[in-house]
């Protein structure tokens, strides 16, 4: 198990992919791997050294393995749910905290690598936070810790999105703000203060300027897109409200 799950941080596809990927995919999915099993590779994935190796260095192949280690956490946080809670509240506390500072410091934005295949860190992101989001016993301050980790790494993100990370966020963020108001005044609130950064600030100098801005932007117009019923309310009518300052 330790050698094809350090297959996740191969840059080739059909290791990391077909290879790693489906087959603990597969391996979980169909209840496979014991409990035991089942911790050890939770750890194993939420450690600093899978999940931080190289996060604060420019773009580099550590995407693989950061990116990959989220989204098995995110199959296994969805069988600890569904099926057999094999985590510990002591685990499971870790690995909300390590996928909450994961969201927030992750700066590649990349998509699809040119024959590399799928990075896809953000979409990742969001298939984790989206569990977490599902636990029936979640407190709400630790489902608020999570999406404010969420939106402050969107915020400083400096790199564009382009296939489809930004729709999988706001998905998930909505649905999660349609469940009990606190987290639409979360929401409502974040978004007032980026549009109130993009008024007071001097205007975009440089080239990493532009894309945070345009990165709100589409973030706001991917509300817009979701309709006015899967969002609060105060939030659609706010970001109709403002959908002209940020064309």
């Amino acid at each position: 198990l330790a050698l094809i799950v350090e297959q996740l941080a191969s840059p080739l596809p059909k290791y990391r992919d077909t290879g790693a990927f489906f087959f603990l995919s597969d391996m979980i999915q169909n209840d496979l791997l014991s409990e035991e099993q089942l911790r050890w590779l939770t750890d194993y994935l939420v450690s600093d050294e899978q999940l931080f190796a190289h996060i604060l260095e420019p773009q580099n192949d550590a995407i693989y393995r950061r990116s990959f280690s989220v989204l098995v956490l995110s199959l296994l946080l969805f069988s600890n749910r569904i099926k057999t809670p094999f985590m510990s509240e002591t685990q499971l506390n870790h690995v909300i905290d390590q996928v909450a500072l994961y969201a927030a410091l992750e700066r590649d934005g990349r998509g699809f690598i040119n024959e590399n295949g799928w990075a896809h860190a953000f979409t990742h992101v969001g298939n984790a936070v989206a569990e977490i989001f599902l636990m029936p016993d979640l407190v709400r301050a630790d489902k608020i810790f999570v999406l404010g980790a969420v939106l402050a790494g969107f915020h400083e993100l400096s790199q564009p999105l382009t296939f489809g990370e930004t729709e999988r966020l706001v998905e998930v963020i909505t649905r999660i703000s349609k469940q009990h108001e606190l987290y639409a005044d979360y929401l409502l609130l974040t978004l007032k203060i980026w549009r109130k950064d993009l008024v007071t600030q001097t205007p975009p100098k440089t080239q990493q300027q532009w894309q945070q801005l345009y990165n709100r932007s589409q973030f706001f117009h991917e509300i817009l897109l979701r309709g006015k019923n899967e969002v609060p309310e105060a939030v659609f009518d706010y970001v109709s409200v403002t959908k002209n300052y940020l064309a």
